[in-house]
């Protein structure tokens, strides 16, 4: 059987893929673009040679590399730049496939795994306070308050806190007075993706040569 993080590993490959071919073809307009900026200078580098006498080449060479060193420094921060869409461009992606996930019958297994998860922590807390979206907790507050009495813990010391807004699915747990939390939230997995995702793209751009030192 495939698991919930199977699924979610299967489609972030498929989002890459996707991407990847968007990505590749943006490349290739700045690598034509650094080739012809680069030969532009060349020529003109070629010409001030021939025009200026001896004494004076020198300058006019350095003066030529310091405008191909503009170009190529220009052309770096629009790979950055572009490093900057992708990955916001894949976290929306992850964003939308976690709002078609949270619709699907597979989404309460994983809030579900969520507690089984948490449990070895959460038995260090004397009483916990859950955090769940409204819509989650109408839907699977019954199960869910059953599952937890399920893993030991005594329904009168469990505390349910729907929220309206503010996390984008999943749970999160705290002690009762609130200085503990143990995060098992959409949000959480999402911003180690997005860290992933950054690293990935950075490294597509240092391969292709293009990547700030």
């Amino acid at each position: 059987m495939i698991t919930v993080d199977e699924k979610i590993d299967v489609f972030t490959k498929i989002v890459l893929d996707r991407l990847e071919e968007s990505y590749s073809v943006k490349i290739s307009e700045l690598d034509e673009e650094t080739f012809e900026a680069v030969k532009e200078y060349e020529e003109k580098l070629k010409e001030k040679s021939r025009k200026f006498i001896e004494v004076h080449e020198e300058n006019a060479q350095g003066d030529a590399r310091k405008k191909i060193s503009k170009v190529l420094s220009g052309v770096r921060t629009q790979m950055l730049r572009l490093k900057h869409d992708i990955v916001l461009e894949l976290c929306d992606a992850l964003k939308a496939r976690v709002n078609e996930f949270r619709k699907t019958p597979e989404y309460l297994e994983f809030l579900k795994q969520r507690i089984h998860k948490s449990v070895d922590e959460l038995n260090k807390f004397t009483s916990i306070e859950v955090e769940i979206l409204e819509e989650d907790y109408s839907r699977f507050g019954e199960v869910l308050a059953s599952e937890i009495k399920m893993q030991g813990f005594d329904p009168a010391k469990v505390k349910w806190a729907p929220v309206k807004k503010g996390i984008m699915g999943g749970l999160i747990f705290y002690n009762g007075e609130r200085t503990l939390k143990l995060d098992g939230s959409f949000d959480i997995l999402l911003e180690d993706a997005e860290v992933v995702m950054g690293q990935l793209v950075a490294e597509l751009l240092e391969e292709r040569g293009e990547a700030d030192a």
